[in-house]
């Protein structure tokens, strides 16, 4: 059975491999909104694996995800 914070990372994989593919495409604001986004990717990734360490973690990286989330269907939609 997957967590809420696992089924939000396969959502977040999912939308970023597909935007990646149409990165090439896209305009400079993009690209560097993209950058910002790649920074909070690494750091939810690094962390979503110690959300077992309390709930207050895994509230904040759901928080984080949903932010990524709603970021890269803005930059989906932009495309």
């Amino acid at each position: 059975m997957m967590s809420e914070l696992d089924k939000v990372k396969a959502e977040l994989e999912r939308a970023r491999d597909e935007i990646k593919l149409k990165m090439h495409l896209a305009g400079m604001d993009t690209k560097e909104e993209w950058a910002g986004l790649e920074k909070k990717w690494d750091h939810f990734k690094a962390n979503a694996r110690l959300e077992q360490s309390g709930k207050g973690l895994n509230d904040a990286m759901t928080g984080l995800g949903l932010e990524l989330q709603q970021a890269y269907k803005r930059i989906k939609d932009a495309l």
